[in-house]
């Protein structure tokens, strides 16, 4: 048993090396697995809000005006609610349309539907990329 720890001591410096390239190895092997699992995290983040977009903003407006319920039966509130998951292109659009009077909303109501078809079309694209 002295022997043992003889040769131990002995070769303390050895011991040593070995054990802190294995820690090395170890945290190299946790930091990748960690920087993997937050990239898998933030991706499923931006489907989850992509598809918030379209199913709470994006589809419901299309819907809308796709089917000629414009422009009275489209509240203010409506559109309002959601409006936050609108694109920087869109909301600026949908911030004239709820301001404007119901007769002159239709004026505003092609660059809507363009504007957000646009944005769906971009979003679809997104999401089908970020599944894939």
């Amino acid at each position: 048993m002295l022997d043992w720890i003889t040769r131990l001591n002995d070769n303390s410096g050895a011991i040593t090396s070995v054990a802190t390239g294995a820690l090395v190895i170890i945290t190299i092997i946790y930091a990748w697995s960690t920087h993997k699992t937050l990239k898998e995290m933030q991706k499923a983040r931006r489907v989850e809000y992509i598809k918030r977009q379209l199913e709470m903003f994006y589809y419901p407006l299309q819907s809308l005006f796709a089917v000629g319920l414009y422009p009275k039966t489209v509240t203010k509130n409506d559109l309002f609610q959601y409006q936050y998951l609108a694109s920087e292109d869109v909301r600026p659009i949908l911030i004239d349309y709820i301001n404007r009077d119901d007769d002159d909303r239709k004026m505003v109501i092609d660059n809507l539907t363009d504007t957000a078809a646009a944005d769906i079309e971009m979003l679809q694209k997104e999401l089908e990329k970020l599944i894939s």
